[in-house]
C-alpha cells in the first residue's frame, strides 16, 4: 500500500502513477491479464499444527489435526448452500509439520491424520464438481528438520561467515513467532524443492499451487556470489512459476511481492493499509491500483483483523475480495499455541460472519470483476470514493456522523455502491 502525503481532494493522478507502474511490470517481469474468473470471496483453510505431549512422562509433541480434508468438504459444501459456488480455497498446513517449522515443503505430502494425499484428491475432486478453485500450499524456505531430501547446515543459505542462517521470524501463514529459530533453504535448492511440490500437485486434475513464502520472501545466501545481497531472487522465483504453469497448474501467491504478483493466477493476504514504516498523512490503496483487473485478489484475513468491520470497508475501498480463515477443530490444549488466529477461526463460532459480509457484498464484487480503478478520491479524512472504468463505483464513510455524497447519504462507518 502506498503512503499519499499530497492535499485531500482529486487523486493527484495516482491511477496514472499505477498504470506507469503496470507498464513498468509488463517490462520487467511479464505482468499479463489473469485467465482466472475473480471470486466474491476467498476462504483460508488450515490443517494442524504441532503440540506439545507426553510418552511415557517423556516430553514430545504430536500433529493436532485443525482442519482434515473431509472437514474441509463438509464446511465448502455448508457454504455453497448459503451463498453459492463463488468463492476459492486455499490449504495451509496440511503437510506433515502442519503449519509449523518442519522439514521443507511439509514433506510434500499431506498428513495421514489430516486425510492423506488421497483425501487431498477427494476434496479437490469435490471442489471442482462446485466449480471451485483450490490451491495448496507448500513453505519452501524455512524449515526447523532435515528430511524430505534436504539437510540442515549443507542445504541452509548461509550468512557472509560462511555460518547456517538461522532466524526467528514470523511464520509466513499464522503470523506467529517461531520459538527456536528455523534454517533457510539454500537458494541453489530451491528449484529442486519447489520441483518436488509441482510433481506431486501435477498429479491431481484441477490442483492449484501455491507458493507462499517464496513469493514474499527476499533474502541472500553467501554460498554463492549470484545470491549475495539478493541477487537473482525475482529471476528464481519466476522461473519456478513458470514450470508451475508448465504443469498445468494455477498458481495462488500469498502478500506477493511485485514480480511474483504479475505471474501468479491470484493474489491473496493482499494489503488494506500502508506498513505504516513511514510517515504518512493518509493511506491509499495503491497495490489494488496496480493489479485490479489483472489478477483476482483477496484480503487478508478479515475475521482475525483487530477491527473486521474497518477491514471489511477497507475491501469495499480498494475492491478486494474478503478473505477469511478457518478451523474446525478447537480443544482447550490449544490455548497454549503460539498461533493466535486459532480462537477466531473456529467455523462453528463464525460461521455467520464467514457467510453474511459476503451476502452484503456480493452484489458490488459481481460489478467489479474483471474492472480495474480509474479514479480514486480522498473526499475528507473519513470519506473514500473509489471508480471503476466499466462505470461501477463505491463510497466508503469511516468516520462517526453520515456524509452526503455525488451518489446520496453515506451512513457512519458503512458504504453504498453502485453501477
Amino acid at each position: 500500500q502506498g503512503d499519499y502525503r499530497a492535499l485531500k481532494g482529486e487523486d493527484a493522478n495516482l491511477t496514472g502513477m499505477a498504470e506507469v507502474y503496470r507498464e513498468h511490470l509488463e517490462k520487467t517481469h511479464g505482468l499479463i491479464k489473469s485467465s482466472v474468473n475473480e471470486t466474491t470471496a476467498n476462504y483460508k483453510f488450515v490443517g494442524a499444527t504441532v503440540q506439545p505431549d507426553f510418552f511415557l512422562g517423556i516430553p514430545t509433541t504430536k500433529l493436532f489435526p485443525l482442519t482434515t480434508t473431509k472437514q474441509v468438504i463438509e464446511i465448502t459444501d455448508e457454504i455453497n448452500k448459503s451463498i453459492g459456488s463463488d468463492f476459492s480455497v486455499n490449504l495451509v498446513g496440511f503437510g506433515k509439520n502442519g503449519i509449523d517449522e518442519g522439514i521443507v515443503g511439509g514433506g510434500f505430502t499431506v498428513a495421514s491424520k489430516l486425510g492423506g494425499f488421497g483425501g487431498y484428491k477427494k476434496l479437490v475432486n469435490h471442489l471442482e464438481k462446485l466449480g471451485v478453485n483450490s490451491y495448496f500450499d507448500f513453505d519452501i524456505i524455512s524449515f526447523a528438520k532435515s528430511g524430505a531430501g534436504f539437510t540442515k547446515g549443507s542445504d541452509s543459505a548461509k550468512a557472509p561467515n560462511k555460518l547456517s542462517l538461522t532466524f526467528g521470524q514470523l511464520n509466513t501463514i499464522s503470523h506467529a513467532a517461531y520459538a527456536d529459530g528455523y534454517h533457510i533453504l539454500a537458494r541453489s535448492e530451491l528449484s529442486k524443492a519447489a520441483n518436488k511440490g509441482v510433481e506431486k500437485l501435477s498429479k491431481v486434475e484441477n490442483a492449484g499451487i501455491s507458493f507462499n513464502s517464496l513469493a514474499s520472501t527476499i533474502y541472500s545466501d553467501y554460498s554463492y556470489n549470484k545470491y549475495r545481497n539478493v541477487k537473482n531472487m525475482a529471476v528464481d522465483a519466476k522461473e519456478i512459476m513458470a514450470t508451475a504453469k508448465n504443469k498445468k497448474l494455477t498458481i495462488s501467491s500469498a502478500s506477493a511481492n511485485d514480480y511474483a504478483a504479475s505471474v501468479s493466477d491470484i493474489l491473496t493476504d493482499c494489503p488494506l493499509t500502508s506498513s505504516k514504516f513511514d510517515f504518512q498523512t493518509y493511506s491509499v490503496p495503491f497495490y489494488q491500483m496496480v493489479f485490479k483487473g489483472y489478477k483476482p485478489m483477496s484480503s487478508i484475513s478479515l475475521n482475525i483483523t483487530a477491527d473486521s468491520k474497518e477491514s471489511l470497508l477497507r475491501c469495499i475501498e480498494s475492491g478486494t475480495t474478503p478473505s477469511y480463515t478457518i478451523i474446525a477443530n478447537y480443544e482447550n490444549e490449544l490455548r497454549n499455541s503460539n498461533h493466535t488466529f486459532i480462537w477466531g477461526s473456529v467455523y462453528e463460532n463464525q460461521k455467520e460472519s464467514f457467510v453474511n459480509d459476503i451476502k452484503v457484498t456480493s452484489k458490488y464484487f459481481n460489478n467489479i470483476k474483471g474492472a480495474e480503478i480509474s479514479k480514486y478520491t480522498i473526499v475528507n479524512e473519513y470519506v473514500r470514493t473509489t471508480k471503476f472504468d466499466n462505470g461501477a463505483w463505491a463510497v466508503v464513510n469511516y468516520g462517526d456522523t453520515d456524509y452526503e455524497s455525488e451518489f446520496g447519504v453515506v451512513k457512519a462507518q458503512s458504504f453504498i455502491t453502485g453501477a
